[in-house]
């Protein structure tokens, strides 16, 4: 054997171990066997070459002197290392099998564990493995970068940067929050107690030491809240709001502008979550604050379209109060501004006037013969409505039509209108468009007037995937689910297909979307399935005989994940906590899986397990010593966390 032999035959030994990892834990025999095979290859290898060092690119590798890309298999391997921000693996003379295992096992961590743990090299320090150097990029280097692994990296600075309290470490990470706060949805800051905190900390150290950044990475984070219109009514943002809090009003005022002029979508929906996030007492001030902005920028005056816009947002319904303070407000810019183009919302609200007059004269009128022409006359306003997607009034026509029903239902026009809005309905939803009132329609709706293969083409062939089309195709065709997940087999190498379902899924919650995401966890990577547990602790249905398998796994990052999900449960929660704590140890021989199981709601704080901690805590013989102060040690952090 030469040497260009012995390197292939350690790359692709070393590709099919890492693959065999990510679907197989360090106890199985077909990951073991693969993991001695690369032993064997690397023994060869080293007859050639010592020590051997394999470094990275994003799409090729070097081995020696040997560039290896093109193929596919070097490409892959490349990748896969690339992405876990390995720079290169040198392996020394006398590597054991252990050594190896902990490698090979480790590179398919969550990113966000690995991070969490200070990187792979890191990790393999933790657990003594000696033979083995691994050079890893520079985190902040990687923060230039694009791509949503540097969510991931971000927050692991940041959280490093606060622990070590350095200040330079922490302007570097302020430096990218424009970049990356636009990648996290509202919930990961509100529900991450941690992530909450660091924000909160890291807000709190540039209003002391440099406010100009405090203002504009607090203007950025509200920026890029407004912008997401599926945020849930139910979502809390109270906790984002006094984050921005110390925003002046001219910056909120600033942030509410630039919004509106940029994108060209903001409408109502935009402002509701604005609104929100501004603080009551303030609305007042940032509207004449607004005003002035509007008033100054000259530029602004000339353009009818934008000024219109403006006006139709704050005619809107879904705040009525503040929209007043607004409307109000802004009225008066009609004496300011004496240009040719005169500032004025006359247009947008007549014609909105004019429909509302119409819907209040139907749901009044008693007479059927009298409301067939109201119906006619709102009809004809279809075309308008589409035009400024006013998704709102047609909620409340459809409202009036429900009560009419008895009355108008045989008439040709109230089934053409049912249709019209039917049909707008579902379009848009088949066309990614995202609306809060598309949860009414869904319910309302009795039937589709699509066909199932438009849903199934619309979303795993041209990948639009929202909460909505996916709510759609569960409610009109929940007979089709089995051709779903056919569907859903073939995207299994779309790593970005498979996360934008899972955060759809998980906001889903019915048992459907839990059957879904069983079935991406069948199919996916370790990483994969981390997100669709997580995902499934945000639905409460869930089905305890595919999770109490995954509890009974060596796998301590998923078996903390399902804990999570089984403890909503009370009667599942007891037979969980029983199947993890009532482990006999004759002399102590299970002591190594109670501690892990006992570190396992540590880490996820799930102090309903005190009961079952505290027999541990108590456990006589010397060979339950650690068993016991690591029961001991969580009960005492547990207790100073109640006082």
């Amino acid at each position: 054997m030469d040497k260009e032999k012995a390197s292939k035959d350690f790359i692709s030994s070393l590709k099919i171990s890492f693959k065999t990892a990510s679907v197989y834990n360090t106890e199985h025999p077909a990951l073991k066997s693969s993991v001695e095979n690369l032993k064997n290859k690397i023994d060869i290898l080293f007859k050639y070459l010592s020590p051997i060092k394999i470094s990275f690119t994003s799409h090729s590798l070097l081995l020696g002197k040997i560039s290896w890309e093109k193929e596919k298999m070097y490409v892959e391997l490349a990748k896969l290392l690339h992405l876990r921000k390995i720079k290169s693996i040198e392996i020394i003379s006398g590597i054991t099998l252990e050594e190896l295992m902990s490698l090979i096992s480790k590179i398919h961590l969550p990113s966000k564990d690995i991070l969490q743990q200070g990187g792979i090299r890191n990790i393999l320090k933790h657990e003594k493995v000696s033979h083995i150097e691994v050079e890893e990029f520079d985190y902040y280097q990687l923060l230039k970068g694009e791509g949503e692994e540097i969510k991931d990296i971000w927050v692991y600075l940041l959280s490093d940067a606060l622990e070590k309290e350095d200040s330079q470490k922490l302007m570097d990470v302020t430096d990218s929050f424009e970049k990356v706060i636009y990648k996290f949805a509202p919930e990961d800051i509100i529900e991450n107690k941690d992530l909450h905190e660091n924000f909160s900390s890291l807000f709190s150290h540039l209003k002391i030491h440099d406010e100009k950044k405090f203002r504009e990475c607090a203007k950025s984070l509200a920026k890029s809240l407004i912008m997401k219109k599926t945020i849930s009514p139910e979502l809390k943002l109270d906790k984002l709001s006094t984050l921005i809090s110390d925003l002046k009003e001219e910056d909120m005022a600033s942030v509410l502008t630039e919004e509106i002029i940029k994108d060209d979508k903001f409408d109502s929906l935009n402002f509701s979550i604005f609104s929100k996030l501004a603080n009551k007492e303030k609305h007042k001030k940032i509207a004449l604050s607004l005003k002035k902005t509007i008033k100054e920028n000259v530029s602004l005056h000339s353009n009818q379209k934008l000024l219109e816009k403006i006006g139709e947002i704050f005619s809107g319904t879904s705040t009525p109060l503040i929209s007043e303070i607004y409307r109000k407000t802004l009225a008066s810019l009609l004496k300011d501004i004496t240009s040719e183009k005169k500032f004025t919302f006359d247009h947008v609200l007549v014609q909105k006037n004019f429909r509302f007059v119409l819907l209040n004269l139907l749901e009044k009128e008693t007479d059927k013969i009298q409301s067939v022409p109201l119906l006619e006359k709102i009809f004809n306003e279809k075309d308008t409505i589409i035009n400024e997607k006013d998704f709102e009034y047609l909620k409340i026509f459809f409202e009036v039509l429900k009560q009419k029903k008895e009355q108008l239902s045989s008439e040709p026009i109230f089934s053409k209108i049912i249709s019209f809005i039917t049909d707008y309905i579902e379009d848009s939803i088949l066309e990614g468009e995202v609306s809060l009132y598309f949860e009414y329609f869904i319910e309302e709706l009795v039937k589709s007037n699509s066909d199932v293969n438009i849903y199934l083409k619309k979303i795993f062939t041209e990948n639009k995937i929202t909460i909505y089309i996916l709510q759609s195709f569960f409610k009109f065709f929940p007979e089709y689910l089995f051709y779903f997940n056919i569907n859903l087999e073939q995207k299994t190498s779309d790593i970005r297909f498979l996360e934008k379902m899972i955060e759809c899924l998980k906001m889903i919650d019915s048992l459907k979307s839990f059957v879904v995401l069983k079935n991406i966890f069948l199919l996916g990577s370790h990483s994969t399935k981390t997100k669709v547990l997580k995902a499934m602790q945000k639905i409460s249905e869930f089905d305890e005989k595919f999770l109490f398998p995954i509890l009974k796994k060596k796998d301590h990052i998923l078996k903390g994940e399902v804990l999570v999900i089984l403890i909503k449960n009370e009667n599942i929660r007891k037979i969980a906590f029983e199947k993890m704590f009532f482990i006999r140890s004759p002399f102590g021989i299970k002591n190594r899986i109670l501690i892990e199981h006992i570190k396992i709601v540590e880490d996820k704080e799930i102090m309903v397990a005190n009961d079952y901690l505290l027999p541990l805590s108590k456990r006589k013989f010397f060979w339950n010593r650690k068993l016991r102060e690591e029961a001991m040690k969580v009960l005492r952090k547990w207790n100073d966390r109640k006082s």
